[in-house]
């Protein structure tokens, strides 16, 4: 039985009206950007996105959780797990999108600082993936549903190799939950087939030439998070509508 509505737009702007809208949204969906700073950059494309809509201002609520430096690796440094209880508590999110990795080839160290695992010893992998599932636990622990985002691709070969490396751990991790709601997001890729390789421009609709990637070889430029926003967007909207909880169902016309 659907409770209520949410109208969330498409990239094709087919909408009807925003009375439609608030009708149904008893109370806004939130979603909570929770991770390193590549987290934060996709809260920014997804921000711009919803602020361009006067309709989905009133329907969504995303919550700025990005800190960067940070990682799952050095509980002792942040402790996620418990953060995240924190997020819950406060912000109430009917959704987590989740990106970790980036600060993450590093030992695996404990809240206490006293338990280490190098990052070159045998079970690195599997301290690491501890990691990983403590933080799933405690975003999992509400109704909450979580998308993980995959690494995309990186610039230095030593890099993304370890990036393809924890999006298997990642997945992993995530399998094993075997919970419906929390699902792992492949990376957004530019290249829509064969191998992805890293590439700092594209050329957009109009023939244009615009930078994708910041110098560093590893964030995006605002344009570049955009694109990243449109194919997290379809994710979210998709993953609501099967799993989000108190939310029943999200529709992808109502909002002008």
């Amino acid at each position: 039985m659907i409770t209520r509505r949410i109208a969330l737009a498409t990239l094709a702007g087919a909408f009807t009206s925003i009375h439609t809208a608030r009708t149904f949204a008893a109370e806004p969906i939130r979603i909570a950007f929770v991770g390193d700073s590549m987290a934060d950059g996709v809260w920014g494309g997804v921000q711009r996105r919803i602020s361009k809509n006067p309709c989905l201002k009133q329907t969504l609520r995303t919550g700025r959780f990005g800190e960067i430096g940070t990682g799952l690796a050095r509980a002792d440094k942040f402790n996620w797990p418990a953060k995240v209880k924190t997020i819950l508590t406060d912000f109430k999110p009917n959704l987590f999108v989740v990106s970790f990795g980036l600060n993450d080839r590093n030992p695996v160290v404990d809240i206490s600082g006293k338990n280490r695992v190098d990052l070159t010893a045998p079970n690195w992998t599997a301290a690491y993936k501890d990691q990983v599932s403590a933080f799933l636990q405690s975003a999992a622990s509400t109704h909450a549903s979580i998308l993980w985002l995959g690494i995309p691709v990186l610039r230095d070969d030593a890099s993304n190799k370890d990036a393809l490396e924890k999006n298997i751990i990642f997945k992993e991790a995530i399998n094993e939950m075997k919970q419906e709601r929390v699902t792992y997001v492949a990376p957004w890729t530019l290249s829509t087939s064969g191998e992805e390789t890293f590439q700092p421009y594209y050329t957009d609709a109009s023939g244009s030439r615009v930078q994708l990637r910041a110098s560093d070889g590893i964030h995006f430029t605002g344009a570049g998070y955009d694109l990243i926003a449109a194919y997290v967007w379809t994710k979210i909207t998709d993953h609501l509508e099967r799993h989000g909880g108190a939310v029943s169902a999200v529709s992808e016309t109502g909002c002008k």
